[in-house]
């Protein structure tokens, strides 16, 4: 009913991103979840 933050992630950006910017040829879900784990915790401290 109420949310402090909500998040909308595309899954294309995610792999971009690490494809493009982090140089991973193959980023798996643990790469991912780890991105997003990180862009989280940046914007909630």
């Amino acid at each position: 009913e109420h949310s402090d933050e909500t998040f909308c992630i595309d899954n294309e950006a995610l792999y971009d991103i690490c494809m493009r910017t982090l140089k991973l040829s193959q980023p798996s879900y643990g790469d991912l979840n780890h991105l997003v784990s990180a862009v989280m915790s940046g914007v909630t401290t």
